[in-house]
């Protein structure tokens, strides 16, 4: 029964989640990942989180960015905690301005600026890069500037979030 199951929930992982700043490519980094969450327990924001099937069943267990609970802090420490705590390497040290782990997409119809006219910059404010801004009274997103730390989706104030961090395909 449980190799009938394997097809349809994949066994390798599929990049359907936002790996931590300094991830090895998806295939590798499940590989080499022990899934012993040194990572999550010294995340300070609190958003990286074990993942369940989000990754594949080989990638059960394996940390990912659950950008609502917490986003990556783009301070100089905070990107190589998650490096210096993996004792296997899965996770690289990388310079903050160089982290590109993801992209803020804007969900028009829920964003308040957007479906209801109303002025909110909770996401403006919240990142770090400059990349969520405000045009013509609507939040857009540049992508080059767009770090996919998460900042954003984990201050806004709808239920749910109006604005998801997606990975890189």
């Amino acid at each position: 029964v449980g190799l009938a199951v394997t097809p349809a929930l994949g066994l390798t992982g599929r990049r359907t989640v936002i790996r931590p700043p300094g991830a090895l490519p998806e295939e590798e980094f499940v590989r080499t990942c022990i899934i012993c969450q040194e990572c999550v327990r010294v995340c300070s924001t609190g958003g990286l989180k074990p993942t369940f099937l989000e990754a594949g069943l080989a990638g059960i267990g394996t940390p990912q960015i659950v950008a609502r609970q917490g986003g990556c802090s783009l301070n100089s420490s905070c990107p190589d905690l998650c490096a210096k705590a993996c004792p296997v390497g899965a996770i690289r040290p990388i310079e903050p301005e160089k982290m590109k782990i993801g992209l803020a997409k804007v969900d028009h119809h829920l964003c308040l600026a957007w479906d209801q006219g109303v002025k909110c910059l909770v996401c403006v404010e919240a990142c770090a890069t400059g990349a969520a801004q405000i045009y013509s009274g609507r939040i857009t997103v540049d992508p080059e500037r767009c770090s996919g730390c998460g900042r954003c989706e984990n201050a806004c104030p709808v239920a749910g979030a109006a604005i998801h961090v997606v990975p890189y395909a």
